[in-house]
C-alpha cells in the first residue's frame, strides 16, 4: 500500500460538573477528563507495543485533542514531528477530506486526530472494503472516543486517495484493548 492514514478522534473530554446537557463552555476549550487522559495513555501504550507509528500527525487545535496527541507525539510514533491545525477542528467529512487531499505527498503515513461525526462519516463514505469486515461493522455502530481507524490507500498520492477509497484494515478502541 502507498499511504497509510491513521484516523483518532480525540480522547473523552470533560463537560463540566453538570454534564452535556448544561455545559456552557467554550467547546474548542474542553479538557479531557480522567477517563479521557487512560485511555490516550493507553492507546500510546498500544501504538509502541504494536510498532504502530507514522511520519507525521495532524491534530485539531481544540484542546482535548491536543491533549490526546500529547500522549501521541512521541518519538517513538511519530518520525517528524506534528502540526496543530484548525481546519481539523470539524465535525464534517467533506471538510476532513479535503485536509487529506491537501497533506504534502512526502509523508506517506500520517495520524490526523479530529472529531467525530466527522471521522465515522469520512470511513463510512471513503471505505471499500465494507461487506464481510468486522472492523467496519464496529466502525458503523459507533466511533467512540480515542477510537483509532488504521485506513490504507494504493494511491502514491493524497488528492488521489478519497477520490479511490481505502481499505480499512484496523478498528482499535480503548475497550478493545483494555485488560
Amino acid at each position: 500500500m502507498s499511504k497509510k492514514l491513521i484516523l483518532i478522534r480525540h480522547a473523552k473530554s470533560y463537560w463540566g460538573k453538570n454534564g452535556r446537557s448544561f455545559y456552557t463552555g467554550d467547546d474548542h476549550e474542553r479538557p479531557l477528563n480522567d477517563r479521557g487522559y487512560k485511555n490516550a495513555k493507553s492507546m500510546y501504550n498500544y501504538f509502541i507495543k504494536n510498532k504502530i507509528n507514522a511520519d507525521f500527525i495532524f491534530s485539531s487545535s481544540a484542546r482535548r485533542a491536543i491533549e490526546t496527541l500529547f500522549y501521541l507525539k512521541n518519538k517513538n510514533i511519530t518520525k517528524s514531528g506534528y502540526k496543530i491545525c484548525k481546519d481539523l477542528y470539524t465535525f464534517n467529512y467533506n471538510e476532513l477530506a479535503e485536509f487529506i487531499k491537501n497533506i504534502d505527498n512526502k509523508y506517506k503515513n500520517v495520524i490526523i486526530i479530529s472529531h467525530n461525526p466527522g471521522i465515522q462519516d469520512f470511513c463510512l463514505k471513503y471505505t471499500n472494503n465494507k461487506f464481510n469486515n468486522k472492523n467496519f461493522i464496529h466502525l458503523k455502530s459507533k466511533f467512540p472516543t480515542c477510537a483509532v481507524a488504521v485506513l490504507l490507500s494504493n494511491e502514491t498520492e493524497w488528492n488521489s486517495s478519497p477520490k479511490t477509497g481505502f481499505i480499512l484494515k484496523k478498528f482499535i478502541t480503548p475497550k478493545s484493548i483494555s485488560d
